[in-house]
């Protein structure tokens, strides 16, 4: 309940600095959400949301590509960016075909970030 956590807010500097931390995460956390879903189309919804992940989750190669050891489904990600599974599905064949993105059993890897980049400003 809210006032259980003003009066530990009020009598805690510490509990104030993790609620403070916690509604932080969370306000950064949404703007990602907006940012995301308000990219355009569905390949650049789908692009932004793997930038976001790789920026979060990615290992930077030496060659420019970003490894990210997180497995989501296709169904998962259309779910996210608000589409339709098929049309997220078509999106990965022609980035696996260009060769942007890969998948594998172990997650993805964004092979061509700058391409992604552009994909997600609707270039």
């Amino acid at each position: 309940p809210a006032a259980a956590v003003l009066a530990a807010v009020e009598g805690h500097r510490a509990c104030a600095d993790l609620v403070q931390a916690a509604v932080t995460d969370h306000t950064a956390a949404l703007r990602m959400k907006i940012e995301i879903l308000s990219a355009g189309t569905v390949p650049a919804r789908v692009a932004a949301f793997l930038l976001y992940l790789g920026s979060r989750f990615g290992h930077p190669h030496a060659m420019g590509s970003v490894s990210i050891p997180v497995m989501v489904t296709r169904a998962q990600i259309a779910q996210i960016v608000a589409a339709r599974p098929e049309t997220v599905i078509r999106a990965f064949a022609a980035w696996r075909r260009q060769r942007i993105v890969a998948t594998g059993p172990e997650g993805f890897e964004l092979k061509a970030v700058g391409r992604l980049h552009a994909i997600a400003a609707g270039e």
